[in-house]
């Protein structure tokens, strides 16, 4: 009766122990997974300058840009950082430094508020970037010639692999401005390619691929 009393309790603990060891090596394995090093910046696609006068009808066209890349972006796990100023806040309405509900953000998605041009200028984004491991930025907003290159400038100055979405910012003159800093990116060795053209479901990869080969 003692024997067969100790083989239980020893079956018991090896039992004990598999589900353990079992559970430690799911835990392992999550903390294992590479998160994406690729992230999206969003910058301030706000009603107050997307209704505003210097986009005219520019603003149309971004609004429906963004709503198509965010799904891309979301399907591929690559994170989405929004980019809100926030200079005008006591003059207009926490409404207007909203976005419109189609390219909002949505659960797990960040927003980093900023009060200058560059959003790296006096801002917890970098450090917020950092903490994702994020190395490379996919580039898209409003003002291509003004708070975007400025976060352009700063990412770079941050060491960021800078990649930028060709048809996914808007400077206004239908579309002029952006054409002109596409082409000024270009000139200084920037990548500037189509969303439709980007390989979205390898992003994830690729700022990890010095990591696999090790």
């Amino acid at each position: 009766m003692v024997r067969t009393s100790t083989a239980r309790g020893l079956l018991t603990l090896i039992l004990a122990l598999a589900i353990v060891l079992g559970g430690l090596s799911v835990v392992a394995s999550d903390v294992q997974t590479a998160s994406c090093t690729t992230a999206l910046l969003v910058i301030d696609v706000q009603h107050v300058w997307l209704r505003g006068l210097l986009f005219t009808v520019d603003n149309v066209y971004i609004r429906e840009k963004i709503a198509e890349l965010l799904p891309r972006a979301h399907e591929a796990s690559v994170p989405v950082v929004y980019i809100v100023d926030v200079r005008k806040r006591g003059q207009v309405s926490e409404a207007m430094l909203g976005m419109p509900a189609v390219i909002a953000p949505q659960e797990g998605d960040i927003v980093s508020e900023k009060t200058l041009g560059n959003a790296f200028s006096y801002t917890d984004l970098h450090d917020t970037l950092q903490g994702l491991g994020v190395t490379r930025l996919l580039i898209s907003g409003m003002g291509s010639h003004s708070c975007v290159s400025a976060t352009v400038t700063g990412a770079l100055i941050k060491g960021y692999e800078v990649v930028i979405l060709e048809d996914g910012h808007s400077g206004g003159q239908n579309g002029k401005m952006a054409e002109q800093q596409n082409q000024i990116w270009a000139s200084q060795g920037l990548d500037v390619i189509n969303s439709r053209e980007l390989d979205w479901a390898g992003q994830c990869s690729v700022g990890n691929q010095d990591e696999d080969n090790t």
